[in-house]
Parts: C-alpha cells; sequence; structure tokens
C-alpha cells in the first residue's frame, strides 16, 4: 500500500504544481497550467482529480521550509524521490521552475548546497529544459552517477515523472 507524505499545510492559493507536474489525463502541453486550474484559486475538478494529483505531495506542503518557500512564491516546487540503488535508498530532491530563473536565487542555491552537502542527490529541472544532477562529493564514480540518473529516469515518481 502506498504510503503518502503526512500534509501539515494547505495549498492555498498556490497552484506551482498545476504547472510543473502535467500528465497526459490534464491535457495541457509542457511548461502550462493544467487545463483545469484556476491559477491563484485551486483545481476546478477538485473532487474528482486524477489519482496523480489526490497523491502528489510537495515538500511545504509536508511541512518543510519557510512560509516563503511556498512554491508560488519561491516560484521552485520542491519534492523527493527515493531510488534503491546498490541496496540503498538514496534521496534526489527534485527542484521544479515555476519561472524561468527561479533556479539561480540566493534562497534555492541555500537549499540545493545544503542537500548535496548532506548527501543527498539535487535535481535541477528549469522552465522547459533537461534536468541538470548534482551529487554528494566522493559519494558517486562517474559510472555510478550515470547509473543512478538512467535509474532515476526509469522510476516514475507520483505523477510519473
Amino acid at each position: 500500500m502506498l504510503e503518502l507524505p503526512v500534509i501539515t499545510r494547505s495549498c492555498g492559493g498556490c497552484t506551482a504544481c498545476c504547472k510543473t507536474h502535467i500528465g497526459s489525463e490534464m491535457k495541457a502541453a509542457g511548461g502550462e497550467y493544467c487545463d483545469f486550474c484556476q491559477i491563484g484559486k485551486g483545481c476546478s475538478i477538485y473532487e474528482r482529480r486524477p489519482f496523480a494529483c489526490q497523491v502528489y505531495r510537495c515538500l511545504w506542503v509536508c511541512g518543510k521550509g519557510e512560509e516563503s518557500d511556498r512554491p508560488d512564491r519561491l516560484k521552485i516546487v520542491l519534492d523527493l524521490k527515493a531510488v534503491h540503488f546498490y541496496e540503498e535508498d538514496i534521496v534526489a530532491l527534485n527542484l521544479w521552475e515555476v519561472e524561468e530563473g527561479a533556479i539561480n536565487q540566493p534562497r534555492v542555491q541555500q537549499i540545493m548546497v545544503a542537500n548535496i552537502e548532506g548527501g543527498n542527490v539535487v535535481v535541477c529541472r528549469p522552465y522547459q529544459e533537461e534536468p541538470t544532477y548534482y551529487f554528494p562529493k566522493g559519494v558517486f564514480s562517474a559510472d555510478e552517477q550515470q547509473e543512478f540518473i538512467e535509474i532515476l529516469k526509469r522510476t516514475p515518481g507520483a505523477l510519473g515523472v
């Protein structure tokens, strides 16, 4: 049975993941808001929204970060994906850019550095570009990094991404 992280905050008017996490059932093209999103308000089909939306949890909604880190304010949606790799579960922190250039903000860079130093892999997912992977120093060989990236790509998250 799928064990979901506990929601400790309300999304409020945040609809950032409605732009960064688009599935085929949501009809929109990548980089656009879901066709059912009422920007700044929420989902127009909330009670019957796709299963992927029902189970998705960003880190902010799960109580991580400061109020100013809410994805619509920070312009970054943060979530985690655990990958079973060489008998260990390795955490990848995804940073989904809501607006171009948001990854370059000092607060976002601070989050990235803290996670890399903490042993996590960080995946920057710039607005409408290919992801960039950052690994903790000395933990993975170049071949292991490539293997981890391939496993990560083949391991769908809650929204198949």
